[in-house]
């Protein structure tokens, strides 16, 4: 009877081991996937050579982790992996939000440079800039927030949404100071002669 319970556990235990297999299957494709964006992506070299150290880190620890899931034959040793695994996962994707959260503030960063490039082309022209400058001083205070926070380790994804919302409130902005300063050229018979580059996702990953 003792032997037939203990079939009946471990076959428990192995259907748990299987869920957990699967698990991590997943978390690989999404890692080479990762892996795959950086690599084709614009960053530097030495940004890239940076995020691809950390992936395959963590790559590599999920390769520890499956391995000894898989090779563990009775539920001690399979608990024993399993919780190993999920300590090490909250670890690793920790790390790797962290690494979104400062990806997206250098893509916002950029952002606010062409906004000061924007109000500066648009002074130049004699168009009042003051409340185009005010967006942005909020933009900026909202990103410069998101950065501490993330040196904090209480960055939340809802931080990010706030500063990149402001990010776009100020380019449509600067897009309405630009459609009426072409108005207003066009009724002079003149012409406007620059535009608002597109915004992108500062949040939508490498």
């Amino acid at each position: 009877m003792a032997a037939d319970d203990g079939v009946k556990k471990w076959g428990k235990c192995e259907g748990v081991k299987g869920k957990v297999l699967g698990h991590i299957g997943h978390i690989k494709g999404k890692l080479n996937e990762l892996m795959a964006k950086v690599s084709n992506s614009r960053l530097s070299e030495e940004d890239k050579n940076r995020i691809i150290g950390i992936i395959e880190s963590a790559e590599a620890e999920i390769k520890e982790a499956e391995e000894k899931i898989k090779s563990a034959d009775n539920c001690l040793d399979l608990r024993e992996a399993v919780l190993e695994f999920r300590l090490g996962w909250i670890d690793i994707s920790r790390e790797l939000r962290i690494l979104a959260y400062e990806h997206a503030v250098e893509r916002m960063e950029k952002q606010l440079q062409k906004l000061h490039n924007i109000s500066t082309k648009l002074s130049e022209k004699g168009i009042d800039t003051s409340e185009l400058n005010e967006l942005i001083d909020e933009a900026e205070n909202a990103v410069d927030d998101v950065g501490e926070k993330i040196s904090a380790g209480t960055v939340t994804p809802e931080d990010i949404v706030n500063a990149e919302l402001k990010i776009v409130k100020a380019f449509q902005e600067a897009r309405s100071m630009i459609e009426d300063y072409r108005s207003q050229m066009s009724e002079q018979g003149g012409k406007g002669t620059f535009s608002v580059p597109p915004v992108q996702n500062p949040a939508a990953g490498f």
